[in-house]
């Protein structure tokens, strides 16, 4: 590519897109410019045609390759045979390929790596076999002058993973022509990014340089590990092809069950919050084990640039947490969590809630910052191990909200069970309607939906097999609480989803409905979960009775 830039300076970039097989490797013609001289010109007059700046070549690692740069001109008014010069012998020295991710220069006119923090990250997911997973790959720490060339290849574990596209991350400018990722192969991709101005697209700030696509094989086995790796060490450039020094961090795909509603969790929860605020982030436990939880010990990882922790405290399903508590930070960064019943016999963990909240001030300007578990055992009062899903969550910053809360609690209206509980209350849907902005309940039946602007609202409250609330006229002038947990909004069970609809009504086609698989339980065959109300794991009596408490009733009863 050759461009003119302005009058009397042209821009010419060459790149071998393959990095492999279309370098030039034989003497002659590089480019013919064509100009037209003025008819001003007087004869005799010399137009110089040289170097402006400076001027880089490289091989395909980028490292730097010694040149020497003869200039040349257009005389007016003569027409002569092109003499093609010989060039005095430079006693510079073309550098030997180095096999690290950044060429080490050798004496001379090649230049000093800029030697920074920068990384290329590759993060570690969790995915089931059959599923779909998305692979960040993420820069860190980008240098002041940004990274205009970048070229990897990225190995994978075929057996486990099918490739199956990719996508630009926000930090990349003009993808469709900055950026190519192909597939060489199954388990190899090779990934290019060029700034083809070599000015003004250059990647300048941290993020999600690419998403790799991938589906996990049914085949894959549970606990199986598809290692994703740099085959070729990663190669990084400014615009003037100076090589950047950077760190790669290689990731994972790890294949796990998929999780049920009856799993024992551990849940990061993810809030929102402004630069210069505290943000609370609670750690819950829910589906907690009959016998107990005595010996949980965790070791979390927070974006410190974003994030800097201040305290932690304790929450309401720990006892006795000044003996049985500990969370330190080892590092900026990384969070030591550490629970032990040091009776081993009466102080265990046996019920869902709030393990503990953990208070950060947000230092980050924008985005996401992850808090997440690295590393978690999680053991009964004989030390034996619990199989346990984890969800991470982190801090989402961005600018000061504005405008109110509107927040409450969600139950049915039939007797559960501290087992039960968690399942049934989560996933109603709550709406603000003239808002247009809806969340879901948590397994406390909490909601919370932020932003609203003074007025009246319609809030509707739906949810599978449920009849449908609505709430009129809910005037928002301040932050406004609908219900408390001790008195929360009730929702009727019984308007049953048949043929893919709910008709608005708890009558005799929702009785019949749940009839079709009375008598079973979850290890039956013709055992519907849909239809086991009250979550207890049996489709019986006990889901007939909370129908027909409500039977013929539609949604204006309530």
């Amino acid at each position: 590519e050759i461009n003119k830039e302005s009058d009397g300076k042209l821009r010419v970039l060459f790149l071998d897109y393959t990095m492999k097989s279309q370098a030039i490797k034989a003497d002659g013609v590089f480019a013919n410019l064509t100009f037209k001289i003025k008819s001003s010109a007087a004869d005799d007059t010399v137009a110089s045609i040289s170097k402006l700046g400076s001027a880089t070549f490289g091989d395909k690692d980028l490292n730097r390759l010694s040149v020497v740069i003869i200039d040349g001109s257009v005389k007016v008014g003569e027409t002569t045979t092109p003499v093609t010069p010989t060039p005095t012998p430079s006693t510079e020295t073309t550098p030997t390929p180095s096999t690290e991710t950044t060429p080490t220069p050798s004496s001379g006119t090649t230049p000093t790596p800029v030697v920074t923090d920068f990384s290329i990250v590759i993060d570690s997911v969790n995915g089931n076999p059959g599923s779909s997973v998305v692979v960040p790959v993420k820069l860190a720490k980008i240098p002041s002058v940004g990274v205009s060339t970048a070229d990897m290849a990225i190995s994978y574990d075929s057996d486990i993973l099918e490739y199956v596209s990719y996508e630009a991350g926000s930090i990349v400018k003009n993808p469709d022509t900055n950026l190519e990722i192909n597939k060489e192969s199954d388990g190899s991709l090779k990934v290019l990014f060029l700034d083809y101005t070599m000015k003004t697209q250059a990647i300048e700030e941290d993020g999600v340089f690419v998403n790799l696509n991938f589906n996990i094989k049914s085949s894959a086995q549970v606990g199986s590990k598809a290692e994703l790796s740099f085959s070729k060490k990663p190669t990084f450039g400014d615009n003037e092809l100076n090589p950047l020094k950077a760190t790669a961090i290689e990731g994972n795909v790890n294949v796990v069950k998929k999780s049920s509603e009856k799993d024992f969790k551990f849940v990061i929860d993810t809030v929102s919050a402004s630069k210069g605020q505290e943000a609370v982030v609670a750690l819950t436990m829910t589906n907690v084990p009959e016998a107990g939880v005595s010996a949980p010990d965790l070791t979390l990882a927070y974006d410190a640039d974003k994030l800097e922790f201040v305290s932690y405290e304790a929450g309401s399903i720990v006892t006795n947490p000044d003996t049985n508590l500990e969370i330190n930070k080892e590092a900026d960064g990384k969070l030591k969590v550490l629970f032990l019943d040091y009776t081993m016999k009466t102080q265990a963990i046996k019920e869902d809630g709030i393990f503990a909240t953990l208070t950060f001030k947000v230092i980050g300007d924008e985005g996401m910052a992850d808090v997440e578990v690295t590393k978690s055992t999680f053991g009964d009062n004989d030390l034996s191990r619990y199989e346990v899903t984890l969800e991470n969550g982190g801090v989402n910053i961005g600018s000061a909200p504005e405008g109110f809360t509107i927040s409450g609690y969600i139950n049915p209206d039939f007797m559960t069970t501290s087992t039960t509980a968690p399942i049934v209350n989560e996933g109603f849907k709550v709406e603000i309607v003239e808002a247009n902005k809806s969340v879901a309940t948590d397994n406390k039946g909490y909601f919370e939906i932020k932003d609203i602007a003074a007025g009246t609202y319609t809030v509707k409250i739906t949810k599978d097999n449920y009849l449908t609330r609505i709430i009129e006229s809910v005037t928002v002038s301040d932050n406004k609480e609908m219900s408390t947990s001790a008195e929360p909004i009730l929702m009727w069970a019984g308007d049953m989803i048949i043929n893919g609809a709910q008709d608005g009504a708890i009558n005799l086609e929702d009785i019949m409905e749940v009839c079709k698989a009375f008598n079973t339980a979850s290890t039956d065959s013709k055992y519907k979960e849909d239809l086991d109300l009250n979550k207890d794991g049996a489709i019986n009596l006990e889901d007939v009775m909370i129908i027909a408490r409500h039977f013929n009733k539609v949604s204006s009863d309530y």
